[in-house]
Protein backbone atom coordinates (compact mmCIF):
# COMPACT_ATOMS: atom_id res chain seq x y z
CA UNK A 1 0.00 0.00 0.00
CA UNK A 2 1.17 3.66 -0.59
CA UNK A 3 2.39 5.16 2.06
CA UNK A 4 4.49 8.59 0.95
CA UNK A 5 4.13 11.79 2.36
CA UNK A 6 5.72 15.53 1.95
CA UNK A 7 5.49 17.97 4.57
CA UNK A 8 6.98 21.29 4.84
CA UNK A 9 6.70 23.41 8.08
CA UNK A 10 8.49 25.35 10.80
CA UNK A 11 10.10 24.04 13.64
CA UNK A 12 8.57 24.63 17.19
CA UNK A 13 10.60 22.57 19.20
CA UNK A 14 13.03 19.45 18.92
CA UNK A 15 13.85 16.85 22.12
CA UNK A 16 15.72 13.10 21.76
CA UNK A 17 14.31 10.19 22.92
CA UNK A 18 15.66 6.35 22.86
CA UNK A 19 18.37 7.40 20.41
CA UNK A 20 16.17 9.10 18.06
CA UNK A 21 15.97 12.91 17.19
CA UNK A 22 12.17 14.50 17.25
CA UNK A 23 11.16 17.62 16.09
CA UNK A 24 7.44 19.23 15.67
CA UNK A 25 6.76 21.38 12.51
CA UNK A 26 3.81 23.57 12.58
CA UNK A 27 2.05 24.07 8.44
CA UNK A 28 0.30 27.01 7.65
CA UNK A 29 -2.29 25.66 5.35
CA UNK A 30 -2.07 27.04 1.36
CA UNK A 31 -4.86 29.59 0.39
CA UNK A 32 -6.35 26.64 -1.63
CA UNK A 33 -7.48 25.07 1.03
CA UNK A 34 -10.00 25.65 3.65
CA UNK A 35 -8.21 27.98 6.26
CA UNK A 36 -8.16 26.91 10.02
CA UNK A 37 -8.98 29.99 11.76
CA UNK A 38 -7.12 30.82 15.14
CA UNK A 39 -9.06 34.35 14.87
CA UNK A 40 -10.58 36.58 12.74
CA UNK A 41 -6.57 38.61 11.64
CA UNK A 42 -4.80 35.26 12.14
CA UNK A 43 -4.83 31.45 10.80
CA UNK A 44 -3.74 28.22 12.97
CA UNK A 45 -1.64 25.71 12.02
CA UNK A 46 -1.39 22.10 11.59
CA UNK A 47 0.93 20.24 13.73
CA UNK A 48 2.71 17.26 13.39
CA UNK A 49 5.95 15.33 14.78
CA UNK A 50 9.03 13.87 12.97
CA UNK A 51 11.15 11.29 13.98
CA UNK A 52 14.95 10.40 12.64
CA UNK A 53 15.65 6.98 13.83
CA UNK A 54 19.23 6.71 15.47
CA UNK A 55 19.92 10.55 14.55
CA UNK A 56 19.93 11.73 18.18
CA UNK A 57 24.30 11.42 18.17
CA UNK A 58 24.61 12.03 14.04
CA UNK A 59 22.13 15.22 13.92
CA UNK A 60 22.33 18.47 15.56
CA UNK A 61 19.12 19.50 16.35
CA UNK A 62 17.71 22.37 14.43
CA UNK A 63 16.77 25.66 15.82
CA UNK A 64 13.69 27.02 16.69
CA UNK A 65 12.17 28.59 13.19
CA UNK A 66 14.26 26.65 11.08
CA UNK A 67 11.81 25.97 7.86
CA UNK A 68 12.24 22.30 6.65
CA UNK A 69 10.89 19.72 3.92
CA UNK A 70 10.58 16.81 5.23
CA UNK A 71 9.73 13.51 2.82
CA UNK A 72 8.86 9.88 4.53
CA UNK A 73 5.89 7.59 5.54
CA UNK A 74 3.61 7.74 8.43
CA UNK A 75 3.98 5.59 11.59
CA UNK A 76 1.39 5.09 14.29
CA UNK A 77 3.07 4.49 17.75
CA UNK A 78 1.48 3.22 21.16
CA UNK A 79 2.32 4.49 24.24
CA UNK A 80 1.06 4.57 28.09
CA UNK A 81 0.78 7.71 30.22
CA UNK A 82 0.32 7.72 33.83
CA UNK A 83 -1.89 10.17 35.41
CA UNK A 84 0.72 12.10 37.12
CA UNK A 85 2.45 12.29 33.58
CA UNK A 86 -0.65 13.71 32.03
CA UNK A 87 -1.16 16.22 34.91
CA UNK A 88 1.98 17.44 34.63
CA UNK A 89 1.46 18.64 31.30
CA UNK A 90 -1.56 19.74 31.21
CA UNK A 91 -0.38 21.90 34.49
CA UNK A 92 1.86 23.42 31.38
CA UNK A 93 -1.13 25.11 30.07
CA UNK A 94 -2.51 26.42 33.31
CA UNK A 95 -3.61 25.92 36.69
CA UNK A 96 -5.94 22.67 36.74
CA UNK A 97 -7.47 22.63 40.06
CA UNK A 98 -7.03 19.07 40.61
CA UNK A 99 -4.75 17.48 43.10
CA UNK A 100 -3.18 14.08 43.23
CA UNK A 101 -3.32 12.18 47.02
CA UNK A 102 -1.37 8.55 47.47
CA UNK A 103 1.07 6.95 45.36
CA UNK A 104 -1.89 4.87 43.69
CA UNK A 105 -3.48 7.73 41.92
CA UNK A 106 -0.09 8.74 40.27
CA UNK A 107 0.67 4.90 38.94
CA UNK A 108 -2.73 5.16 36.99
CA UNK A 109 -1.91 4.69 33.01
CA UNK A 110 -4.11 4.98 29.88
CA UNK A 111 -2.52 3.91 26.38
CA UNK A 112 -2.11 6.61 24.17
CA UNK A 113 -1.34 6.22 20.06
CA UNK A 114 0.05 9.33 17.85
CA UNK A 115 0.55 9.66 14.54
CA UNK A 116 4.34 10.62 13.30
CA UNK A 117 6.39 10.92 10.39
CA UNK A 118 9.46 9.04 9.96
CA UNK A 119 11.64 11.23 8.30
CA UNK A 120 13.94 9.66 5.32
CA UNK A 121 15.10 12.85 3.76
CA UNK A 122 14.82 16.28 4.43
CA UNK A 123 15.71 19.72 2.87
CA UNK A 124 16.79 22.77 5.28
CA UNK A 125 14.81 25.78 3.16
CA UNK A 126 15.62 28.48 5.78
CA UNK A 127 17.66 28.97 9.11
CA UNK A 128 16.54 32.02 11.20
CA UNK A 129 18.93 34.47 11.18
CA UNK A 130 20.17 35.51 14.73
CA UNK A 131 18.49 39.14 16.17
CA UNK A 132 21.24 42.08 16.12
CA UNK A 133 21.95 43.27 19.37
CA UNK A 134 20.95 46.78 19.60
CA UNK A 135 23.18 49.52 20.93
CA UNK A 136 21.33 50.36 23.87
CA UNK A 137 21.04 54.23 23.24
CA UNK A 138 23.64 56.51 25.57
CA UNK A 139 21.55 57.77 28.63
CA UNK A 140 22.08 61.74 28.44
CA UNK A 141 22.35 63.10 31.68
CA UNK A 142 20.27 66.28 32.85
CA UNK A 143 22.32 69.61 31.97
CA UNK A 144 22.72 71.29 35.72
CA UNK A 145 21.84 74.77 35.35
CA UNK A 146 24.64 76.67 36.62
CA UNK A 147 24.63 78.36 39.99
CA UNK A 148 24.58 82.21 40.51
CA UNK A 149 27.50 84.14 41.65
CA UNK A 150 27.62 85.02 45.21
CA UNK A 151 26.33 88.43 45.86
CA UNK A 152 29.19 90.43 47.03
CA UNK A 153 28.36 93.09 49.51
CA UNK A 154 29.29 96.53 48.77
CA UNK A 155 32.37 97.63 50.93
CA UNK A 156 32.01 100.35 53.06
CA UNK A 157 32.78 104.05 51.49
CA UNK A 158 35.55 105.67 53.37
CA UNK A 159 35.50 108.71 54.97
CA UNK A 160 36.88 111.45 53.42
CA UNK A 161 37.30 115.20 53.73
CA UNK A 162 35.18 117.17 50.86
CA UNK A 163 37.19 120.10 49.89
CA UNK A 164 35.36 123.32 50.01
CA UNK A 165 33.87 123.77 45.87
CA UNK A 166 36.76 126.60 44.95
CA UNK A 167 34.81 129.54 43.48
CA UNK A 168 35.89 130.25 39.99
CA UNK A 169 38.77 132.14 39.33
CA UNK A 170 39.29 135.70 37.63
CA UNK A 171 41.61 135.92 34.69
CA UNK A 172 45.27 136.95 36.24
CA UNK A 173 44.43 136.02 39.98
CA UNK A 174 45.76 133.27 41.60
CA UNK A 175 44.23 129.62 42.22
CA UNK A 176 44.22 129.25 46.02
CA UNK A 177 45.87 126.56 47.83
CA UNK A 178 44.38 123.55 49.16
CA UNK A 179 44.45 123.26 52.76
CA UNK A 180 44.46 120.35 55.42
CA UNK A 181 42.16 120.79 58.40
CA UNK A 182 44.40 119.58 61.44
CA UNK A 183 41.96 118.17 63.85
CA UNK A 184 42.09 119.89 67.45
CA UNK A 185 43.63 119.17 70.01
CA UNK A 186 41.49 118.10 73.16
CA UNK A 187 42.08 120.80 75.84
CA UNK A 188 44.13 119.93 79.23
CA UNK A 189 42.44 119.05 82.19
CA UNK A 190 43.72 120.22 85.17
CA UNK A 191 44.12 117.48 88.01
CA UNK A 192 44.87 118.46 91.95
CA UNK A 193 45.77 116.50 94.09
CA UNK A 194 44.06 116.01 97.45
CA UNK A 195 46.45 114.68 100.64
CA UNK A 196 44.70 112.50 102.91
CA UNK A 197 46.98 112.69 106.04
CA UNK A 198 45.89 113.44 108.72
CA UNK A 199 46.66 117.09 110.14
CA UNK A 200 48.80 117.48 113.29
Amino acid sequence: MLNKVMFEGIVTSTWKYAGDLFARLACYRDPAIEAKRLNETQDAPDYVNVRWPNAAQQMVEFPRGTHLRVEGFFQSREYTETLAEFMRKASKSGATGVELTGPEARQITCGRNTVEIVAREHIILNIPQPQPVRPQPAVRKPVLAAKPAPAVKPAPAEATVKADTAAPVEAGQTKPEKTTRKPKAAPAVETQTISTAPVL
